[in-house]
Parts: C-alpha cells; sequence; structure tokens
C-alpha cells in the first residue's frame, strides 16, 4: 500500500438509477479506483464486494414509486480506513427499517462481525431463517471486510447505509 497522507485521499459521490445493471459497473469502477491506490488487491475487491451488497439491498429495498428514483453511492477514504455510504428513498413506515436497524445493532452487538457471521448461518440452519431479509449479506460483508455498519433515517423518507473498513497497516 502507497502511505497516503490521513486527510481524505478520495472520494466519488455518484446519483444512479436503480438498474441492477448498474451494480456491477459501480462495484468494478470501486475496485479500479482502489486498486489505483493500493497494491493488497483482495482488500480491494472485499470492499468493492461490500459496496455492491449495499447497492444491492439498495436497489431490492427501496422505494421507487415516488419522485426520487435514484439512490447515491459515495466512497471516500484515507490510508486508515475507507467509508461506502448508499443513501436511497424508502418508504417512512416501511418494515425494512426495522429490520434493518435490528440486525444492524444485532451484528455490532459481537465482539467480531465473524463471529456474528457464524451466528447468523447456524441459525439460518437450524431454524430455517432464510428469506428476503435474513440480513445474511449484511453478515457475511461485515465478517469478510472486518466493517462495521451502520444506517441513519434523518431525512424523512430516506435512508442512508454506512460501511466503515479499516485499511489494515
Amino acid at each position: 500500500m502507497e502511505n497516503l497522507p490521513a486527510e481524505i485521499a478520495f472520494e466519488i459521490s455518484i446519483p444512479i438509477g436503480p438498474e441492477w445493471r448498474s451494480v456491477e459497473l459501480l462495484r468494478t469502477s470501486i475496485l479500479n479506483c482502489l486498486a489505483a491506490m493500493f497494491h493488497d488487491k483482495e482488500f480491494c475487491h472485499s470492499v468493492s464486494v461490500v459496496a455492491g451488497e449495499l447497492m444491492e439491498n439498495s436497489i431490492k429495498y427501496g422505494d421507487w414509486e415516488g419522485d426520487n428514483r435514484h439512490f447515491r453511492l459515495r466512497a471516500y477514504g484515507s490510508n486508515h480506513r475507507i467509508v461506502i455510504e448508499v443513501q436511497n428513498p424508502i418508504k417512512p413506515d416501511s418494515s425494512h427499517l426495522k429490520n434493518l436497524e435490528s440486525t444492524i445493532n444485532w451484528i455490532s452487538s459481537f465482539d467480531d462481525p465473524a463471529s456474528a457471521f457464524m451466528e447468523k448461518i447456524k441459525g439460518m440452519i437450524h431454524q430455517d431463517q432464510a428469506g428476503d431479509e435474513s440480513g445474511l449479506g449484511l453478515a457475511r460483508i461485515a465478517s469478510e471486510s472486518n466493517c462495521s455498519l451502520e444506517f441513519e433515517s434523518t431525512t424523512p423518507g430516506l435512508i442512508l447505509v454506512r460501511a466503515v473498513i479499516p485499511v489494515a497497516p
């Protein structure tokens, strides 16, 4: 990895329509941007997978019937951490909001994300927890990238999900 300054070394912010084909294009763009900065290909791939999962969830659970038919992908960081944010419209009474909050709090309650992921898999095997909103994807990206997950719903009708990924020294 190059020795980058501690301040923000890069930032990408893109509004895009909820089209499935956009996910892979943007995921690859994030991968290539990071590959230009960092020499660790596995790390770059891991971050791009996080971005892909968050974008897929945005398209899957977003409210695309209103006037705001775009989600925003924002990626920024330095040599200490990479932050991936995806913001999208959502119905204020959506059950997804409650499930997302519950899932992120549940993952955060573990000492490490890998333990949360293993527990989620065990729960799915033993209790048939598979389904549209199982939380497995979020637990997987937290485990694979060692990221912390956060969400904000301070603006009515919008939700922002953030993954903060530490950069190994």
